[in-house]
């Protein structure tokens, strides 16, 4: 993958297309219907694995990071790790 400068445009960018997917011609669902509410919270990581497998698109592990933290609360996963209280929803729950 090609270098990416970290700032506020190219954040928002990979923001708006990651909530609006269809809008610019990808068609993999927008970011806020990828996870529902789970009771305990999954490592960042994991979260990522899952999303990165789904939409089969190269995604900087960073960008994801800053994008979740924005829209979702950071808390600790059992494992001690950083994470959200969500859980990947299979597309077969989810109309596309």
């Amino acid at each position: 993958m090609d270098t990416i400068e970290l700032n506020t445009a190219s954040v928002n960018a990979y923001k708006t297309i990651m909530e609006g997917p269809l809008a610019y011609g990808f068609d993999f669902r927008p970011l806020s219907e990828c996870f529902e509410p789970s009771e305990v919270a999954t490592p960042k990581h994991i979260l990522f694995k899952e999303y990165v497998e789904y939409i089969q698109k190269p995604l900087p592990k960073v960008m994801f990071y800053i994008v979740m933290d924005g829209l979702y609360p950071v808390v600790k996963a059992s494992s001690g790790e950083f994470g959200y209280k969500l859980k990947f929803k299979p597309e077969a729950e989810t109309k596309k």
